[in-house]
């Protein structure tokens, strides 16, 4: 049986918080670069705070989806991921990743193995999808669909990018992940020749 611990009424007892006392948008830029994993978020330290988040990265895709999926080929999986963090808020499709790899010279990718990593990677919580909604056909195309990532440092360390390298999407990425923390479905949306960024739904 697993106990369940009991904590009193305050929990600064247990959690390290950190006042700010700079900018509010200079703050902001570094959540955007830094993400928010509190291990990296309570260090000073850049470089340390780097290694960090890519050994937050390196143990999710290396041991939580390749060691557990048995994955023969990491270096598709791992261009896999890293295409994905690049795009971020552009629509996508297992299609397209297979032609980007085959032309990279990686001529085992094809659409199946392609579409295989990313659910292991949608599993692992590393990516969240997106499904593209036809407002006025009311059913969701399969064509394409957009995936954001679970936390902006990661893709930013990973990629070796900061806040300033596609901006816009950044933000798309952390209002989605909001949405879903507050419990909303998230979709994308057509209407005719109009793209919607997002549908949230919360029950009705």
């Amino acid at each position: 049986m697993v106990e369940i611990p009991v904590y009193p009424l305050s929990f600064k007892e247990f959690i390290q918080f950190k006042e700010y006392s700079g900018a509010p948008d200079k703050i902001f830029n570094d959540y955007v670069t830094e993400g928010g994993f509190p291990a990296a978020v309570l260090i000073d330290d850049l470089e340390v705070k780097r290694s960090v988040l890519d050994g937050i990265y390196s143990s999710i895709i290396l041991r939580d989806v390749s060691e557990r999926a048995n994955i023969r080929n990491d270096s598709m999986l791992t261009r896999i991921t890293s295409f994905l963090l690049s795009e971020i808020g552009n629509p996508i499709s297992a299609n397209k990743i297979a032609g980007v790899l085959k032309s990279e010279g990686l001529t085992t990718a094809n659409n199946q193995s392609v579409a295989k990593y990313i659910a292991l990677l949608r599993e692992a919580f590393i990516f969240y999808q997106a499904r593209r909604y036809d407002l006025r056909g009311k059913s969701y195309l399969r064509s394409t669909a957009k995936y954001y990532a679970v936390d902006t440092g990661l893709r930013n360390t990973t990629l070796n990018k900061s806040y300033q390298d596609n901006f816009g999407h950044q933000i798309e990425n952390i209002v989605f992940i909001e949405l879903l923390r507050r419990g909303y479905r998230v979709d994308i949306g057509k209407y005719d020749n109009k793209e919607i960024d997002f549908i949230a739904k919360k029950r009705k």
